[in-house]
């Protein structure tokens, strides 16, 4: 006799087999490309479609995007205009301090000038109201019948011909010179005049006397050697003070070396001789 079930939990587990699973289809995704063909179709159709909200999207971001490049291109052009402006005001404002220094300078000249011309004008105004002071006229002696010279009697010689040895020298030294330049007819003037004028040699003889002084010491021991040339000896402490016709020179009491002692023999003849 079958036995009778009250539901269907009392069949045994081997009585039910696994159905198969219901297979979905897989969802894709449309791509930008589909939109775009989906409303391609129903255009040629006639009907009207809703843009896909991404697509929307897509094109909102690249407008952005386009207009923050143009914003970014603008903004470059202007920087650019801006940096070569501020390199011109440079250029011109270091012109125009060159033109200020000049200008200043310029002052500067322009006033020192016009001190030296109120200074020109002042002594010339106190020149005009000063009384003129008039110089009393040097005689003028009538020059010897046989001689080319004056001998002038203001003038004290130290020793007899010395004015005469003088000048004879300073022709010589003339002469030489005039030699030298190329002026002939000077030249044969001078020794014309020479020829006829010996000198006496009395100068040479001086400063040959002088150097042998200084070079053996002499005037150390016995200072009185050089007022046999014509020197006045003032005693000082540490040095002697030799007097020549009004030029004073400093000899010392000490001994030196020989060079220092031949370029005091020099300084000497040149000043005196």
């Amino acid at each position: 006799m079958a036995k009778v079930l009250k539901d269907l939990s009392q069949l045994p587990r081997s009585s039910f087999k696994p159905s198969d699973p219901v297979k979905k289809p897989p969802t894709t995704k449309p791509s930008d490309d589909d939109a775009r063909a989906v409303l391609a179709y129903f255009s040629k159709k006639g009907q009207t479609a809703e843009v896909p909200a991404e697509a929307q999207t897509d094109d909102g971001e690249a407008a952005k995007l386009k207009a923050l490049e143009e914003t970014i291109r603008k903004l470059t052009d202007a920087k650019e205009k801006a940096e070569t402006r501020a390199l011109i005001a440079e250029q011109n404002l270091a012109k125009t301090a060159v033109a200020r220094t000049k200008a200043e300078d310029e002052v500067k000249r322009l006033q020192g000038e016009c001190g030296r011309l109120q200074g020109e004008a002042r002594k010339r105004a106190e020149a005009e109201t000063r009384p003129e002071e008039t110089a009393p006229a040097t005689p003028i002696e009538a020059p010897p019948a046989n001689g080319l010279f004056v001998l002038p009697k203001s003038f004290a010689e130290v020793f007899d011909g010395e004015l005469r040895e003088m000048v004879l020298a300073a022709l010589a030294d003339a002469r030489d010179a005039a030699k030298q330049s190329g002026k002939t007819r000077r030249t044969a003037a001078l020794d014309a005049v020479l020829a006829v004028n010996r000198s006496s040699g009395e100068l040479d003889r001086r400063r040959t006397e002088l150097q042998q002084i200084l070079k053996n010491y002499d005037h150390t021991s016995d200072p009185a050697v050089l007022s046999k040339l014509g020197f006045k000896l003032i005693r000082k402490r540490t040095h002697w003070i030799l007097d020549y016709a009004d030029i004073r020179l400093t000899l010392s009491k000490t001994p030196s070396d020989f060079r220092a002692n031949r370029n005091k023999a020099s300084v000497i003849e040149n000043k005196c001789f």
